[in-house]
């Protein structure tokens, strides 16, 4: 196996990890926020930032930093699929034969 495979094969389980992790990071940074929102109601007011602000500002950004991944992933597996889909195709058309998977 080659060196390029080897590094496509481990590119392709990252992008497969972070295909599984990121919208369990949305749902978190939901949650966090949420709750942090629902912590903020039941303190008292203040004029200052609260640890409850903070969690809030975290909770969103963990949710977008979530969502730009799975948007990066699946545009990247989705060029992916499409090179291998064109690349069927063509050997299709020239030797009247799909390649082996």
């Amino acid at each position: 196996m080659s060196i390029g495979a080897l590094l496509t094969e481990k590119v392709q389980g990252i992008e497969q990890v972070v295909a599984s992790v990121t919208p369990k990071l949305s749902v978190v940074g939901g949650g966090v926020a949420a709750a942090s929102g629902a912590a903020k109601t039941a303190m008292t007011d203040q004029n200052w930032m609260t640890v409850a602000d903070y969690g809030v500002m975290a909770g969103i950004i963990v949710g977008v930093v979530s969502l730009v991944l799975q948007a990066i992933v699946f545009y990247r597996r989705d060029k992916r699929e499409e090179k291998l889909f064109d690349a069927k195709m063509d050997n299709l058309f020239k030797h009247d034969k799909l390649p082996d998977e």
